[in-house]
């Protein structure tokens, strides 16, 4: 499932409230959620910042480039 901001900033929201029910809006239509508990809000909260943020980096091409080492041995002939 994608997620997004405005989901994330809804969860953290209701986090900084202390209720457990959240209500999520994708545009077209609207879900209620009841968590168990903070631990358990706080938790999905890191599971959705963690993918929203790999998304963009993804769409912004902002990955970590790959780093490449190459390292090279000469003989030494007792200099």
């Amino acid at each position: 499932m994608a997620f997004t901001q405005a989901q994330i900033t809804s969860l953290e929201n209701a986090i900084a409230s202390g209720v457990l029910i959240v209500e999520f809006s994708d545009g077209i239509s609207k879900t209620k959620t009841q968590y168990q508990s903070t631990d358990a809000m706080r938790t999905a909260l890191a599971m959705m910042r963690k993918e929203v943020t790999a998304s963009n980096a993804i769409a912004n091409n902002l990955q970590q480039p790959v780093k490449v080492v190459r390292l090279y041995r000469t003989a030494n002939n007792g200099l």
